[in-house]
């Protein structure tokens, strides 16, 4: 690869009166050095043979050295190829992750997990629980990710055990009595506001931390509060998963979309092993 670069970028040499360039098919010793050249510098009247380096060396002065400009021009031309190959190899290989980025951490949540959130809402409420959760919680990230798996994001959520709101904080009589000596809530249909129903989760699960020391997957065993231990397991895991992904695969719409395929297939077998039970 660089013998055609090195034959490119060559000099010309050009001798005086006395001496010429020459160039041999077989290597020639070189009268000075005893070295064998193929290229170099012949003595007109003599017929003596010096390798370039010793011409250079000691008759350096009388030597002119012209830089070919049709070589250079290929060479140049050469290298913008070269860059341009390498360039597009780098691109295609990369391609299915270097996709254009969202612009803001909030745009990629609501464009990934709007489709996966309750299908009473219209997506005007789902934006201002979005945008309430990373205002008043104390950790967004993972609160987003509770909130998705309590209640799909809606605020008027009750489910059959009595939880309410986003957090799908229990009611009955559960946790309002601490939440009104709080005075976070003045009663349990405050639970479904937005922003009170954030920061009675964000009290709720600061206590169960508090119980474990800090221990999350604990706290949100906790949280979920079944008497079925197993599935206080599988919602810590979903929960988790939910967390890992806002908070580790923000940047690539490519990672969101297909996470967002992978959920809604999840959230389909739920659904259908659902109606299997009623039957």
């Amino acid at each position: 690869m660089f013998k055609p670069i090195r034959e490119l970028i060559s000099p010309e040499l050009k001798g005086n009166k006395t001496w010429v360039y020459a160039v041999f098919d077989e290597p020639t010793q070189c009268a000075k050095c005893g070295k064998k050249k193929k290229r170099g510098m012949k003595n007109k009247e003599s017929g003596e043979f010096w390798c370039a380096k010793c011409y250079v060396t000691y008759i350096g002065n009388e030597l002119k050295v012209t830089l070919n400009k049709r070589k250079l021009a290929l060479y140049i031309i050469g290298v913008v190829l070269l860059f341009f190959a390498q360039s597009a190899t780098i691109f295609y290989l990369l391609y299915p992750t270097v996709t254009p980025k969202i612009n803001t951490h909030k745009e990629l949540l609501i464009e990934t997990f709007y489709p996966l959130s309750d299908t009473r809402m219209n997506k005007e409420i789902f934006v201002q629980v979005v945008d309430a959760i990373y205002d008043y919680s104390d950790t967004p990230d993972l609160a987003f990710a509770i909130i998705y798996n309590e209640s799909r994001f809606n605020p008027a959520a009750v489910s059959s055990t009595g939880a309410r709101g986003l957090h799908q904080i229990t009611s009955c009589p559960g946790w309002v009595p601490q939440l009104i000596e709080n005075k976070i809530i003045e009663a349990k249909r405050d639970l479904h506001g937005i922003k009170i129903g954030i920061e009675a989760g964000n009290f709720v699960l600061g206590k169960h931390l508090e119980e474990v020391g800090g221990d999350l997957p604990k706290a949100l065993i906790k949280y979920h509060g079944h008497k079925n231990h197993a599935l206080n397991v599988a919602y810590m895991r979903s929960v988790l998963r939910t967390y890992g992904y806002i908070k580790y695969s923000q940047e690539f719409r490519v990672k969101s979309l297909s996470w967002q395929e992978e959920e809604a297939k999840d959230n389909a077998r739920k659904d259908k092993k659902e109606e299997r039970r009623k039957r």
